[in-house]
């Protein structure tokens, strides 16, 4: 076992050590990157930047579409509560429908209130197809902020936004004063992002410059440029102070350097940790081996059964029709049995390399619970089990794969008949408790000692002790695949059990509100 633990780490150190410290020297050689990729990640990090400016803007105009929206949908609607409540100064006014009439939109502008709104009602019609995404947005509770420049002034921006009340969908509006919305909300937010590093300006669309972060600054006509979402007829400008490409070229150069010196490092403690846990990997390959063998003997079995009864059947030597179906029982046993195996294993190679898909939907633990017993209840009937289900009433839907959680139970419970001898009882409960919605599945079977718990939602792993558990055959993945489709769904597995009491595993499921 030393000398494989030497063996690869030697390995490791030859393959990957070696070739960094190659790289490390042809590091401190170059003193150029290349300008094109850098250029792209001085640009994605001005991108970034503006991207903040612009969710900032969204932020602040959606506070005000909150407010709205909660005064439009009371009971007691009054088109005077809009501004003594709302106190930004670029909000010039609000549009909102009529809920009697669908084709009249008003206008109410700093308390002047206009019946109808005809360049509103032009501006809609103009953009049937971008309006009515906007009330499918609403529908799954997303209320998309949709701008359009003012048709009566350049200056002034409508943003227009669903609602619903009383179980129907209104479309409300704001027309914003875009250069006091510059002046009052942005310039703070500018301000701090841009500090001492940026020069940070925004430009109306012929070119104008509207703000600039610091006065009379050097021209950034050269620098980064994106658009404002809300306010389609500015562009937001920005550039570096004081650094050029190839400063930045230097200095990204030299910060590859310290990170290849510190992975040198890292690659050396790896190297180190590897030999150490070479015996876990070793352990690791003798389960492997065990699970072969035991995989072998399981589908043996009934690959035997199947291929003498078949055989005896062929050779037409039973007379009786009686025992012509016992036959023919035992051989749809058996291959059951052996397309249980070949599932498990196969459901278990899904999900080691990642190909298994999930399809998640709203699903109520109770109504698949009961699926699954139903379509269980022969087998347990058949070997003589009792089953008793608690299930709480009215509990909420969880977000789940079905064809997941439903493997995940028929483990559960197969599990508990394999390991069950003398009293023969299963119970099923459900519970919601503290944001989770928690099913026990629960055996009066031979009980799983204390210092084996931790292991058996181990891959390969069995727990042979006592009479009852060596006899015991199978595959070793069950509660391996229970536990990996249990964390898919962010959920949580737990056991209790007692030698010669039985178990009782819980499988727990957050409620997403």
């Amino acid at each position: 076992m030393k000398g494989t633990a030497f063996r690869i780490g030697l390995i490791v150190l030859i393959l990957v050590l070696v070739p960094s410290l190659i790289f490390s020297l042809y590091e401190f050689g170059t003193l150029k990157r290349n300008e094109e990729i850098i250029k792209n990640i001085y640009n994605n990090q001005l991108d970034a930047i503006l991207y903040s400016i612009n969710q900032y803007s969204e932020d602040a105009i959606g506070r005000s579409t909150k407010k709205i929206s909660s005064i439009y949908n009371s009971e007691n609607f009054n088109t005077e509560r809009f501004f003594k409540k709302q106190k930004s100064n670029y909000i010039s006014g609000i549009i909102w429908e009529e809920p009697d009439n669908r084709q009249i939109f008003h206008l109410l502008d700093k308390g002047r209130k206009h019946e109808k709104a005809p360049s509103i009602n032009k501006l809609i019609a103009d953009n049937k197809d971008v309006i009515n995404k906007l009330l499918e947005y609403i529908d799954s509770d997303y209320q998309k902020l949709q701008p359009f420049v003012w048709p009566e002034s350049e200056d002034k921006t409508v943003i227009l936004f669903a609602t619903k009340k009383n179980d129907q969908k209104f479309l409300l509006g704001l027309l914003v004063d875009s250069e006091e919305f510059i002046r009052s909300v942005l310039s703070p937010a500018i301000q701090t992002t841009a500090r001492e590093r940026f020069y940070i300006n925004i430009k109306d669309n012929q070119g104008g410059i509207i703000y600039q972060s610091v006065l009379n600054a050097e021209s950034v006509e050269s620098g980064y440029e994106k658009e404002l979402w809300l306010l389609p007829n500015y562009k937001l400008q920005i550039q570096l102070k004081g650094n050029t490409i190839e400063s930045l070229v230097r200095n990204r150069t030299k910060q590859n350097l310290i990170i290849v010196l510190i992975l040198d490092f890292t690659l050396l403690l790896g190297i180190f940790l590897i030999i150490m846990n070479v015996k876990k990997e070793i352990k690791l390959n003798r389960m492997k081996s065990e699970f072969v063998s035991n995989v072998s003997h399981e589908i043996r079995t009934p690959l035997s059964l199947i291929k003498m009864y078949t055989e005896t059947l062929e050779m037409n030597r039973i007379k009786s029709d009686e025992k012509r179906m016992e036959y023919y029982s035992i051989i749809n046993r058996e291959t059951s049995r052996l397309s249980n195996i070949v599932n498990k294993i196969l459901t278990f190679s899904r999900l080691e390399s990642g190909q298994q898909q999930y399809r998640f939907s709203k699903t109520n633990i109770n109504t698949l619970i009961n699926e699954v017993l139903d379509s269980y209840k022969f087998h347990l009937e058949k070997k003589d089990f009792k089953l008793t289900r608690k299930l709480s009433e009215n509990l909420p839907d969880i977000e789940a794969d079905r064809s997941a959680l439903t493997d995940a139970m028929l483990n559960l419970i197969d599990n508990a008949i394999k390991y069950s001898q003398d009293k023969k009882e299963i119970g099923i409960t459900t519970n919601y408790k503290n944001g989770f919605i928690h099913c026990s599945i629960s055996d009066k079977g031979v009980g799983i000692n204390k210092k084996y718990q931790k292991n058996i939602f181990d891959k390969f792993y069995r727990v042979t002790d006592g009479n009852r558990a060596h006899k015991a055959k199978g595959s070793g993945l069950g509660l391996s695949i229970v536990k990996t489709i249990v964390d898919v769904h962010n959920g949580k597995i737990s056991i209790e059990s007692k030698v010669g009491q039985g178990t009782t595993f819980t499988i727990s499921f957050p409620v997403t509100k």
